[in-house]
């Protein structure tokens, strides 16, 4: 099951519509991202219809919302009732393009650190991905970094550093999460990993934010045995 894991958090990772969406809500831009689980709180659905200009009435204010920030439009024309038509069609653009029906726009809070929040819903993501269970807490979050190492909930913790596969948890300095996608053992020197999250870089267009597995040979971090690493594998 472990390695199925490291293949959804492959494939998520190239899903630009949800990667996209994590760096603009980073960035606060935003007040939401993409999901593939509809049943967070604070879930919003693809609108059915908005073939016609009329249907922007139909659309509740969190829809509208979205639609606009896709479309780079001000937010104040949520409140709007009629829409011009020239707004209809960049709106109508981005409703057919941007946003896929079985994407879900999650508005939750931004916090003073939005990277939390983002590392949880790409683990989160990828375990609803493979077997449709939701890795939440009681607030209908996805269960952030410094929540796992309580060891409460459907993380269980691997003490010995021989025991992490492929497929399994990593947690940088108790901050964020990410799915190891290979390990590589070194007779003489030290035992490396590579692994994918939610990161997406200090630009959405960079090398570091492509949504690709990192290995980062140089850098201590992605070693098997560096300290600031805890491993955790899901029951």
């Amino acid at each position: 099951m472990s390695s199925l894991l490291a293949t959804n958090a492959l494939e998520l990772g190239k899903n630009g519509v949800i990667l996209d969406s994590y760096w603009k809500y980073f960035q606060k831009k935003q007040t939401w991202f993409f999901s593939i689980n509809p049943t967070l709180v604070g879930a919003t659905n693809r609108p059915k219809f908005f073939e016609k200009r009329e249907h922007w009435k139909l659309l509740n204010m969190y829809q509208r919302t979205i639609l606009l920030d896709l479309a780079s439009l001000s937010s104040n024309l949520a409140k709007k009732e009629n829409l011009e038509d020239t707004f209809f069609e960049d709106l109508y653009f981005v409703y057919v393009n941007l946003w896929p029906y079985n994407l879900y726009a999650i508005f939750w809070d931004v916090p003073n650190s939005p990277g939390s929040y983002l590392s949880a819903a790409f683990i989160g993501d990828t375990i609803y991905k493979q077997n449709g269970k939701n890795f939440t807490n009681t607030k209908g979050h996805y269960i952030e970094a410094k929540e796992i190492l309580s060891e409460h909930g459907p993380l269980s913790s691997l003490k010995e550093i021989d025991l992490v596969e492929i497929g399994d948890i990593v947690c940088f300095n108790k901050e964020h999460m990410e799915v190891i996608t290979k390990i590589t053992k070194h007779a003489s020197s030290p035992h490396r990993f590579c692994s994918v999250g939610a990161g997406r870089g200090f630009s959405p267009y960079s090398n570091a934010a492509d949504g690709e597995a990192r290995c980062d040979s140089y850098i201590q971090s992605r070693e098997l045995a560096h300290d600031g690493n805890q491993y955790f594998r899901f029951k």
